[in-house]
C-alpha cells in the first residue's frame, strides 16, 4: 500500500496534545501532558532535545516562519521560546585553515556564546488571560498570537516579550486560531461554536457567525481560503462557505 503509518517517535510520557512540522520539514515538535517539549529529527528518528520549563500540560506549539525558534504554551499561562539553531561546530582539533583569517571574537571574553539547540530564548508570563490552547506567529515573526480560556485572543511583541493588545469577541474558551492560506486574515473558534474572521493587518473584525453545533473544537481552511471545515461535538464534520468579502 502507498499509505499508512511510516513510523513513530517515542519518548512522550503521557498524552500528546500538540504536534508541528518545522518549516523545512526536517524536524517534528510535540508536547502534551508531561509538560515537556520534544523535537525529533525525522530522517534519523532521533530526539534532538526534550525541553523542560512548563508547569502544566502544553497545548500548542508553533515554529517561527524561518524555523529558527519554537514557541510553546499551555495551561500554565506561559509562553516559552526555544532555540532551533544548532551552534556552529568547533573546528577539528589540530586543523587550521590559513586561507581564513582568525576570528577576532575567538579570544574575546565578551563574545556572545551561541545558545545550544533547545535552549530557552525567553518567556512571557505577565498579562496572559487564562490557559492557552492555540498559539501562532505573525507572518513576519514580529508578533505572537495566543488564544484560550480568557475568551479573547492576544498579541505579544516577540522582541520585547510583552503584551501588545487583547481582542474581545468570544464568550467561551477559544480552541483554535489559524491564518487563511493567503495570510490576509486569520480566524478563531470557541467552544460554543462562535466563529470569527479577523483582518490580519490590524485585528479588525471581518466576519462572524454562530455555528449550529453543540460545541466546536477546531477548524481548517481549504487551500483556496473560501471554505472552512469544523471539528465539533456533533458526530459530523461541518463544511462552511465563507462570504466573499471575508476571503
Amino acid at each position: 500500500a502507498d499509505y499508512g503509518p511510516v513510523g513513530e517517535l517515542a519518548g512522550a510520557e503521557g498524552p500528546v496534545y500538540a504536534v508541528e512540522f518545522s518549516p523545512d520539514g526536517k524536524t517534528i515538535a510535540a508536547a502534551g501532558a508531561d509538560k515537556k517539549v520534544r523535537v525529533w529529527n525525522i530522517s534519523a528518528g532521533e530526539c534532538l532535545f526534550a525541553a523542560e520549563g512548563h508547569a502544566r500540560q502544553v497545548n500548542s506549539l508553533a515554529f517561527s516562519p524561518n524555523g529558527q525558534e519554537l514557541a510553546s504554551a499551555g495551561l500554565d499561562q506561559t509562553i516559552r521560546l526555544w532555540n532551533m539553531v544548532p551552534p556552529p561546530m568547533p573546528p577539528a582539533e589540530g586543523k587550521y585553515d590559513a586561507a581564513k583569517p582568525a576570528d577576532p571574537k575567538a579570544a574575546d571574553p565578551k563574545a556572545v556564546e551561541k545558545p545550544a539547540l533547545g535552549a530557552p530564548l525567553g518567556e512571557i508570563t505577565e498579562g496572559i488571560e487564562g490557559g492557552i490552547y492555540s498559539l501562532i506567529y505573525a507572518r513576519d515573526a514580529s508578533l505572537l498570537f495566543t488564544a484560550g480560556d480568557g475568551a479573547t485572543w492576544q498579541s505579544w511583541s516577540r522582541k520585547e516579550l510583552k503584551a501588545v493588545r487583547s481582542f474581545p469577541g468570544h464568550n467561551q474558551t477559544i480552541y483554535r486560531m489559524s491564518y487563511n492560506p493567503s495570510g490576509s486574515r486569520f480566524a478563531t473558534i470557541d467552544y460554543s461554536g462562535k466563529f470569527i474572521i479577523w483582518n490580519a493587518s490590524d485585528g479588525s473584525l471581518a466576519f462572524h457567525t454562530q455555528l449550529p453545533v453543540g460545541a466546536a473544537y477546531g477548524f481548517s481552511y481549504s487551500p483556496t481560503g473560501q471554505e472552512v471545515i469544523f471539528a465539533t461535538k456533533d458526530p459530523r464534520v461541518l463544511r462552511f462557505q465563507i462570504p466573499q468579502y471575508a476571503w
